[in-house]
């Protein structure tokens, strides 16, 4: 009995070690700690910038750290679109550090971001998300900010 319980024990340990020893495929942004996001889409052929900024007291600002949040790693070998859309979103933290991503919303209804260089920082966005981006930028406030995306879509 005493060498079951033992053995029973040691595949649990292995099995949760296992499990603990699994690296995460997604990004995890704490809202707690962002200070405020600047949205940002290239404009007059991309010699300026177009800039709407959430400050921290902001409830939109959600909208985009769950479409970061929940966005899925691709792999080495999934397709990944070649063109920019040029909606940048950048995160600027309480601590003073950033991240930048870049947002590609495909007509398709597809959506991908990539941040900094290589193939490990590419998402492919969930469909609810680009659903609440879309209905975030085609409001009135954000209109020259869609009307600037749609030309530089894929």
């Amino acid at each position: 009995m005493h060498k079951s319980f033992l053995i029973l024990l040691a595949a649990i340990i292995i099995l949760f070690s296992g499990c603990s020893n699994k690296q995460t495929n997604q990004i995890k942004i704490d809202s707690q700690n962002v200070k405020d996001i600047e949205i940002s889409v290239p404009i007059n052929n991309g010699t300026q910038l177009l800039t709407k900024k959430l400050t921290n007291n902001d409830a939109k600002q959600e909208i985009f750290i769950d479409a970061i949040n929940n966005a899925k790693k691709l792999k080495e070998d999934e397709p990944f679109p070649k063109c920019g859309s040029g909606l940048n979103v950048k995160f600027n933290f309480i601590d003073e550090k950033e991240q930048v991503y870049n947002l590609i919303l495909l007509e398709n209804g597809e959506g991908y971001l990539s941040y900094g260089d290589g193939l490990d920082n590419r998402y492919k966005l969930i469909k609810n998300s680009i659903k609440q981006i879309n209905s975030f930028i085609e409001q009135k406030e954000f209109i020259l900010i869609l009307n600037n995306l749609i030309e530089t879509r894929c």
